[in-house]
């Protein structure tokens, strides 16, 4: 194969290694008949795949008279990360702040009880002033015994916790959860090789045209 070829092949393999590009598409709506999970040890399970995956929550006191509790585990697959998770303009939140939290495995051991966030990877108090963010940093930020990470986070399955802050406070959310292809680290390598081998080429092209330049012409 001529390295101009092969450059092409490793072209079009690095822009579908790379591609993340995909329809928003929700994943689930509440609109109080599909109510999410009320346990975190049985966590409703969305499924999501590369691309923005919405969910749209509604933390209801009223039909629940108790705080209602919004638990959803989802899975992130092999040679993806979950880069971003985005609150929509739809999201109405009481006065105060409402939790979101996350853990890692298909379900959310920690109590709502619990003095410390230990047993989570991180958790934030939220409001509606977040609409429009990327809350992922701030969720990583890791307080009060959470254990932290930097986004984006790997493949693995996790569980979300959400509630708000009151016993006697409704909320409606909306929730993008970003899912991005990562390379396979073969498919990589072939990329770095190739760009690698096309360096290599042009500097040796480059090198027989000086010296061309620099040889003497017989008269």
């Amino acid at each position: 194969m001529s390295l101009k070829r092969l450059c092409q092949v490793l072209a079009t393999c690095a822009c579908v290694t790379f591609s993340t590009s995909a329809a928003a598409v929700v994943v689930w709506d509440d609109a109080g008949v599909n109510d999410l999970s009320n346990n975190g040890l049985a966590p409703t399970f969305v499924s999501m795949s590369v691309g923005e995956n919405i969910i749209y929550g509604v933390l209801d006191y009223f039909s629940s008279s108790s705080i209602d509790r919004d638990y959803f585990s989802f899975a992130v697959p092999d040679n993806t990360v979950l880069a971003a998770v985005e609150v929509l303009g739809n999201t109405s939140l009481p006065p105060g702040t409402a939790v979101f939290a996350i853990q890692a495995g298909s379900a959310v051991t920690v109590s709502p009880d619990a003095p410390t966030a230990n047993g989570l990877l991180g958790w934030l108090n939220w409001t509606n002033d977040a609409t429009g963010t990327n809350i992922l940093p701030s969720v990583g930020s890791g307080s009060n015994g959470s254990t932290g990470f930097v986004p984006p986070l790997p493949a693995g399955t996790y569980s979300v916790w959400l509630q708000t802050d009151s016993t006697f406070n409704n909320g409606a959310y909306g929730l993008s959860f970003t899912l991005a292809a990562v390379p396979e680290p073969a498919v990589y390598l072939l990329w770095v090789a190739g760009l690698l081998a096309l360096a290599s080429s042009r500097s040796q092209h480059s090198r027989a045209q000086l010296r061309r330049r620099l040889t003497p012409r017989s008269t």
